[in-house]
């Protein structure tokens, strides 16, 4: 009582989550806002449907997002207005401190001993099967196969359950001299500058910030249409969306392909890739839409 709490801001708190009706019930003027990254995940789960008069706001960080958990709540017959209580804030990211100034080119190259000519393909991740990196793997071997017309290096950075079953794939292929598996990086702007193309294979997301950070760097992502991705990636102009199907290896390598062979095409992309990243991803437009939602509420 003494904290005189107004607004509890929450995202997926599993633990929390049960103990909703009693703070509702004890602090009768709280409002409380949730906040939506993942369709079945935390609060988006079915049975967690019990939430829904509790929350004041519910944010969805993607119109995807904020459409598919308005059409649960009707099917699961919530048509008391509480649909009008989601709305949509894109996650931000600072603008300014990822730019393809913002690190010096060149400085992860000369890490591993690359040279100029050397071009980055990147997987920026947690190795876990959402992410699918084996995927990643698989791609690098079929873009090797067909003798880029480059010389290629794979970077994939991160870390998670799967990584000593990523490095024993890229060995079973005798891959080892053309990855390069740097951990996890404090700094994610010294590789994505020195990056020639964002890879992202992942079967679940919403909108990864990676895909953000890298745009906002000019580098053309090429991904699965996954989650609300295609809010973020336009087909053809800052990248290119794969979709979900048996043969999407050898999608995923006829654009990496196309793009390593046609510079006008890549420069293309990677002009529009920044251009594109709109304000609504700045960290200020997010900041003040959930001052607005902070002021309504109180």
């Amino acid at each position: 009582d003494a904290l005189d709490i107004d607004i509890l801001l929450i995202s997926h708190p599993v633990t929390t989550y049960k103990f909703i009706p009693q703070l509702k019930q004890r602090f009768k003027d709280l409002k409380i806002v949730d906040i939506l990254h993942l369709e079945r995940v935390g609060g988006t789960k079915s049975e967690l449907s019990w939430l829904v008069p509790y929350m004041d706001r519910r944010v969805c960080i993607s119109h995807h997002l904020r459409k598919y958990m308005a059409a649960k709540y009707q099917a699961l017959g919530m048509d008391n207005g509480y649909a009008g209580r989601l709305t949509t804030i894109y996650n931000g990211i600072d603008l300014a401190h990822y730019s393809d100034n913002s690190s010096p080119k060149g400085r992860f190259k000369s890490k591993y001993r690359l040279a100029d000519n050397v071009k980055l393909i990147s997987f920026i991740g947690r190795f876990a099967g959402e992410k699918d990196p084996f995927l990643f793997v698989d791609i690098a071997r079929d873009l090797l196969k067909n003798n880029p017309p480059v010389t290629l290096k794979f970077i994939m950075a991160g870390d998670g359950p799967l990584l000593t079953q990523a490095k024993e794939r890229i060995r079973g292929y005798g891959l080892e001299d053309h990855f390069i598996l740097p951990g996890m990086l404090g700094n994610t702007q010294e590789l994505l500058v020195d990056t020639h193309l964002f890879l992202l294979t992942s079967n679940h997301e919403g909108i990864p910030l990676t895909v953000m950070e890298a745009l906002a760097m000019n580098v053309p992502v090429v991904s699965t249409v996954v989650g609300a991705v295609e809010e973020i990636l336009q087909d053809g102009v800052n990248g290119y969306l794969i979709a979900p199907t048996e043969d999407i290896k050898d999608k995923f390598v006829l654009r990496v392909l196309d793009s390593l062979g046609n510079d006008a095409l890549y420069r293309s992309l990677s002009m529009n890739a920044r251009n594109s990243l709109s304000k609504e991803y700045s960290l200020p437009i997010m900041a003040g839409r959930y001052k607005q939602i902070f002021d309504e509420l109180t």
